[in-house]
């Protein structure tokens, strides 16, 4: 089985910093915030979590090659103090929860182009 020429290999962080291969090279990111949680996708990218103080975490798509793809939008009001937490799949839907104090935690269907958010639900 061969790779893809932008497959995504050996991802990991540590504190602000990024590292993955694609194509072949090492690459590499380094943030103003840490990272919480990051994914390889199925569309050949990393989704990533970055925390944040104040409750204002963000939630970005990147491509192989570590350019932006997609900032997500929190669809809740900052009042309502529910911030981006980690990226998952359930089935082949790419799922963003974003966790809350006290008030249960949330889910959202992502599009892994565009960043779209649809479908929040919450859940446990």
């Amino acid at each position: 089985m061969s790779l893809k020429p932008d497959t995504i290999t050996g991802l990991k962080w540590t504190g602000p910093v990024l590292s993955w291969q694609a194509a072949g090279a090492l690459q590499h990111l380094e943030f103003q915030r840490d990272v919480a949680n990051a994914l390889m996708l199925h569309s050949e990218g990393i989704a990533v979590v970055l925390v944040g103080k104040n409750l204002d975490d963000r939630a970005l798509i990147l491509n192989a090659d570590g350019s932006m793809r997609a900032e997500l939008k929190n669809p809740f009001l900052p009042e309502e103090g529910k911030v981006f937490y980690y990226f998952m799949y359930e089935r082949e839907r790419l799922i963003v929860v974003l966790a809350s104090s006290g008030r249960g935690d949330f889910k959202c269907d992502v599009d892994e182009a565009t960043g779209a958010l649809s479908k929040p639900q919450e859940t446990r």
